[in-house]
């Protein structure tokens, strides 16, 4: 677990809307992974200047031959060759970054997740996870991790601009939103809706934050939680509410052409993409956006 401090967000317009995208369980280079999805959300994040992203881990798939889960079919072949397995990391991070290297300014953080870290011990390859934070100029949150971001309105500026690293005197000014960040790759093994919830619950249970994120569990969920208190004076009662949600996965449970361990599972079909935590710096409203693309059928 990190403590990564600070980023600063300036903006321009009074009522500006932010996107945050917790990118998570790609896992790149597997034959399942939706690409076209990862491409197409990672543009998106691009085009917004309202957009801002991380990572939360299992950004690739990490099975490569010895590993007991090998299946040479589940490879994408369009990604790695078998001359490509004396350099399987380097070959999977090169396809990764082709899609967010373009987007490294709006990257507040990046995380890994348990495929990583399986690989990354059992191959003393910790350096490839380094190697991925400096090519996204953002800090390492490893497996879980926090981090603060602060929102300042400055009327003129057009884009909004985002510092990573901001002097201790750029933050905590009056005026400033602050927006506490909390970021898990997540552990449950649970299947069902209903268990899944419960272990977000008790994640959120663990933490005092105002967004909590787990991904690892393939789903789409979201929920306000509410913490009670009272003022500095013991004379009000306060509530404090978290914002908690489970972000998507871009790795189908059923593709053509393999079998895949979740379809030996015979686990539910995955909700593809990523939840959108959305916020308004100008009254602080949170809001967590669960979305499918895709719905409804276009007649030709």
């Amino acid at each position: 677990m990190e403590a990564t401090g600070a980023r600063l967000i300036q903006y321009g317009k009074k009522n500006a809307m932010f996107k945050l995208l917790p990118f998570a369980d790609i896992h790149w280079g597997n034959r399942g992974c939706a690409k076209a999805l990862v491409k197409k959300h990672a543009q998106e994040v691009k085009d917004d200047p309202y957009s801002l992203w991380w990572m939360v881990g299992d950004y690739c798939d990490w099975i490569s031959p010895g590993d007991p889960r090998f299946d040479p079919e589940a490879i994408d072949g369009e990604e790695i060759a078998i001359q490509d397995f004396p350099r399987f990391a380097a070959k999977l991070i090169d396809g990764l970054m082709s899609i967010y290297r373009p987007i490294k300014d709006k990257c507040l953080a990046v995380g890994y997740g348990n495929h990583e870290l399986k690989y990354f011990q059992i191959n003393q390859q910790m350096t490839v996870h380094d190697n991925v934070c400096k090519e996204l100029e953002a800090p390492s949150i490893r497996y879980s991790g926090w981090f603060d971001l602060y929102f300042e309105y400055k009327p003129g500026l057009t884009r909004p601009l985002v510092i990573k690293n901001p002097m201790p005197s750029q933050i905590q000014r009056s005026g400033q939103r602050r927006l506490r960040v909390f970021s898990y790759h997540g552990a449950s093994s649970s299947a069902t809706p209903g268990a899944k919830l419960t272990a977000l619950a008790r994640m959120v249970s663990h933490l005092n934050t105002d967004l909590a994120v787990m991904a690892h569990i393939h789903e789409q969920l979201s929920k306000p939680f509410i913490r009670l208190g009272v003022d500095k004076y013991c004379k009000e009662i306060k509530q404090a509410p978290t914002i908690a949600l489970v972000t998507g996965s871009y790795l189908r449970t059923y593709c053509e052409g393999f079998t895949s361990y979740s379809e030996i599972k015979f686990y539910p079909p995955t909700v593809l993409g990523v939840t959108k935590a959305l916020y308004w710096p100008e009254n602080g409203r949170l809001v967590a956006e669960n979305g499918a693309d895709g719905v409804g059928e276009l007649i030709k």
